[in-house]
């Protein structure tokens, strides 16, 4: 995200502090930011979504990489990667049409 949302241009991008905690942009702000070409299009809601959906994910796997005895399921690690890998391909495609 970092690649796609650098510090300096996502603050550029919108003068909302609150965006800000500790001076740098929340998960959720550089996520805003690498999807603003499709914000306010007919993908607007579910970019919103999906959005949401990614912050999930990133709690999900923070838990796991920071928690004491959390296992996932065989089930469970291929639903993240699916998971993962949509989330990656759209944003890196979001990118290159934007560029």
């Amino acid at each position: 995200m970092h690649a796609l949302a650098p510090t300096a241009k996502v603050l550029a991008w919108t003068s909302d502090r609150a965006q800000f905690p500790n001076g740098r942009p929340t998960r959720q702000t550089r996520l805003y930011y690498i999807c603003q070409s499709v914000d306010g299009g007919a993908l607007s809601n579910y970019f919103g979504a999906k959005i949401e959906s990614v912050i999930a994910l990133i709690e999900v796997l923070q838990k796991g990489t920071h928690g004491l005895g959390v296992k996932f399921s065989p089930i469970e690690l291929q639903l993240i990667f699916n998971g993962i890998e949509e989330v990656l391909c759209s944003l890196m495609e979001i990118n290159d049409a934007s560029e």
